[in-house]
């Protein structure tokens, strides 16, 4: 008994589990970070491009083919805009895996939802390979 209540009196025990609580704060964190991703195929898949050959697309294109669905699901760690580039990124390196040179908003952009401490953003735009 003496020796426990020597361990809180010193602070030798606060701050070893400040540390522990650090480290599974930040392991947490870094865990949040990624997110879910998937494809669909829908049309003609055609050769891998380059994902800085995809152009964003707000409106529709003259003449397209819609190739596939992308869709994303990244954790809102520091802001939203970060996560919605983090998508943004995965979208166009999944659209380019299918040889699609553009993607093209689908339900007005952009979900957000998650609970008290995480919250997600959830992407999911068409795959097109764009000819005009």
């Amino acid at each position: 008994m003496r020796k426990v209540s020597f361990l809180l009196a010193s602070g030798l025990f606060q701050r070893r589990y400040a540390k522990f609580i650090l480290i599974v704060f930040f392991t947490v964190m870094v865990s949040g970070c990624s997110g879910g991703r998937s494809t669909t195929i829908t049309g003609q898949a055609r050769q891998s491009i380059a994902p800085s050959q995809v152009y964003l697309f707000i409106s529709r294109p003259l003449q397209y083919e819609v190739i596939g669905i992308v869709e994303t699901s990244r954790r809102i760690v520091f802001s939203r805009y970060a996560a919605w580039d983090r998508a943004k990124n995965d979208l166009k390196r999944q659209a380019a895996e299918i040889g699609a040179n553009g993607v093209l908003e689908l339900h007005g952009g952009s979900r957000t939802g998650g609970g008290l401490f995480f919250r997600t953003v959830t992407t999911q735009m068409k795959a097109l390979h764009v000819t005009r």
